[in-house]
């Protein structure tokens, strides 16, 4: 049952339902000014611009989540890569010694 919370509550979920919650404001803002469905004061107009901010905010967070992510991936397989770097020379040196030099 806490997985289960934890999978629901994680931030990238949070993040896109953020973000196209307020795409979908902005979007039938302009289609009610659009079709003159919507006719407010300013102040109120000033709400699908904060909708666009927070869609460009949760955009941001997203892209440096992903960069983190292949960040760490990448730093992961350059260790991988030489541990079996190593790995190869030991088995290189070890075939040396029982059969002779190889090349």
């Amino acid at each position: 049952m806490i997985n289960m919370k934890k999978q629901w509550l994680n931030t990238d979920r949070i993040l896109t339902i953020a973000f196209w919650v307020s795409l979908s404001i902005f979007i039938g803002w302009a289609l009610g000014k659009m079709f003159g469905l919507i006719r407010s004061p300013e102040i109120i107009e000033f709400i699908p611009y904060v909708a666009v901010g927070i869609s460009i905010g949760v955009a941001y967070q997203k892209v440096t989540g992903m960069i983190s992510s292949i960040n760490k991936r990448t730093i992961k397989l350059e260790k991988d890569f030489e541990e079996t770097s190593r790995k190869l020379i030991r088995i290189e040196t070890r075939c040396e010694e029982r059969h002779g030099k190889i090349r």
